[in-house]
């Protein structure tokens, strides 16, 4: 049915032979483009579900300080476990601090210790807690690394993260 279509589109510009030859290179582009016209969010939304993050953990410094940092699952979001090791834990640890800077000491960065005790890399996306202030982290495995999550006129501050998939 294309074909014929095409044929009657082009017919009174080409010959018989050339006809055939135009035919045999626009046909698969004309299916082609039909396939990602019709097809392209489904491919999309399934490129979306092979990155998903973890459920969101939240810690601090200072006054917004926990012994641990609490995971607060949201039902409604899809979401995946965060990276264990074999005993069931987080291969993750993620810890903050803040120093004040040196010609500055009103100024004081803020930082994140990501402590990796698994073989694989793990990335993070953190943010300030509530807000979309936020950077990508990446630790190697095995590794225990410093990043600056931002800078800041306060020493105490709370942050998130999430854990991507690899």
């Amino acid at each position: 049915m294309p074909e014929k279509m095409m044929a009657r589109a082009i017919g009174p510009i080409l010959s018989r032979a050339g006809r055939a030859n135009c035919l045999r290179e626009i046909l698969p582009v004309f299916v082609l483009g039909t396939i990602c016209v019709v097809g392209g969010p489904a491919f999309g939304q399934a490129s979306l579900a092979n990155q998903p993050l973890s459920d969101e953990t939240v810690g601090g410094s200072g006054k917004f300080a926990t012994s641990s940092p609490l995971t607060q699952p949201k039902s409604f979001t899809v979401s995946r476990p965060r990276a264990l090791d074999p005993t069931g834990k987080p291969c993750l640890t993620v810890s903050s601090t803040s120093e004040s800077q040196t010609l500055n000491k009103n100024v004081f960065n803020h930082i994140l210790i990501l402590d990796n005790h698994c073989g694989k890399q793990i990335r993070i996306r953190a943010c300030y807690y509530k807000t979309d202030s936020c950077t990508t982290m990446s630790v190697g495995g095995y590794r225990r690394q410093q990043h600056i999550l931002g800078i800041f006129s306060y020493s105490d501050f709370q942050y998130s993260f999430r854990e991507y998939a690899n």
